[in-house]
């Protein structure tokens, strides 16, 4: 079972959404600067790369940072899932994210809710 993390979630944070490349990297560089340490990032958005680089070349440490991602709903079977997230942290660069959130259900149930709420819940 994974182990949950002992982060906070801060009160504000940073979305990415829409930034493209070197965008990416300065918006979340200066985003770090002016003191947020809430992230929020996802797949759909393309820029995991660039958000990446800006965390990992930041002075502010890893573990400051709290760090979302967000499954799309076309990707929540089981090992659907695991691949997803497997892939946001190879191009983030990272070795883990703060919290993971369902975009949205599947529609139609056509994934059930029990399946990709258990994926969360890998060794």
């Amino acid at each position: 079972m994974a182990t949950p993390t002992t982060s906070v979630l801060p009160a504000m944070g940073f979305g990415v959404f829409r930034y493209e490349e070197q965008a990416a990297t300065d918006a979340v560089t200066s985003a770090l600067s002016l003191g947020y340490r809430h992230i929020d990032t996802a797949q759909f958005y393309g820029n995991k790369v660039a958000v990446g680089r800006a965390i990992r070349e930041s002075d502010v440490p890893r573990d400051d940072i709290f760090l979302t991602t967000k499954v799309r709903h076309d990707r929540l079977h089981h090992d659907d899932l695991i691949a997803s997230l497997r892939e946001s942290l190879d191009k983030l660069g990272i070795k883990q994210v703060d919290l993971a959130l369902i975009r949205w259900p599947s529609p139609e149930d056509e994934v059930p809710m029990a399946e990709y709420i258990a994926a969360l819940w890998y060794e």
